[in-house]
């Protein structure tokens, strides 16, 4: 669980969240982040055609910054290591304050 923004491995966290909403040519962004990044449905569900944008990629980091610290605050946010101790995977949830 993590319980601050302060958390050292916070940077990684971002990467993780930014990344899986982002998308790159080989996979495909979060639909509805990408519609409100791009402001349209065009292309929707399918990998970018080109790597994202370093604009991009800030936007998304952003973002994930803005939900980790909401989640934080109602302390539900959690990240799972794997077995060398690397984040690769984080979920973000709303638990009743």
């Amino acid at each position: 669980r993590i319980r601050d923004m302060n958390h050292p491995d916070i940077e990684r966290i971002v990467d993780v969240i930014a990344q899986a909403f982002c998308g790159t040519e080989k996979t495909a962004p979060d639909p509805t982040m990408d519609w409100v990044y791009t402001g349209s449905t065009e292309n929707a569900g399918v990998p970018l055609k080109s790597p994202p944008s370093q604009k991009r990629i800030a936007w998304f980091r952003w973002l994930a910054r803005a939900s980790l610290d909401w989640g934080v605050r109602r302390d539900g946010v959690y990240a799972l290591r794997d077995n060398a101790g690397d984040i690769v995977a984080v979920a973000v949830t709303a638990p009743p304050n």
